[in-house]
């Protein structure tokens, strides 16, 4: 065997002759290779990540006005805004964590991470409510 052709350390399907004349085996061209641990329809996995960068740049914009009002209820009313985003962009993230990777141990992180999300968005919610006057 030429010293160019190293052992095979993958499992692939096909095989292709080089012109050094040892095989070598080409994986098939697939998406689902490239997510781990994913079955079938992968449509509703881009729904995360995009909830997570509009809610982190969400949380950026309500804490930039946050610093910018001089009112003290303004400036409680954008931090409210900002924990709710903030919420969002960490209960996202775990339930994206659980979904990507599909393990016992992203599954307990994930939880911790949508529960720490959902108190966050829960009392932003109940502070907005209070400082507009809201029931």
């Amino acid at each position: 065997m030429p010293a160019h052709c190293l052992p095979d350390l993958f499992l692939y399907t096909q095989h292709v002759i080089s012109p050094f004349s040892c095989t070598v085996k080409v994986p098939p061209l697939e998406w689902r290779r490239f997510i781990p641990h994913s079955k079938g329809d992968n449509s509703v996995m881009i729904i995360f990540p995009i909830v997570i960068i509009f809610s982190l740049i969400a949380y950026v914009y309500f804490k930039v006005a946050e610093s910018r009002h001089a009112e003290y209820t303004e400036r409680e009313k954008q931090g409210a805004k900002a924990n709710i985003s903030l919420g969002l962009f960490i209960a996202a993230f775990g339930i994206n964590s659980y979904v990507f990777y599909q393990t016992q141990l992203a599954a307990v992180i994930g939880l911790i991470f949508f529960v720490l999300g959902t108190a966050n968005i829960v009392l932003g919610t109940r502070k907005y409510k209070q400082l507009s006057g809201a029931e």
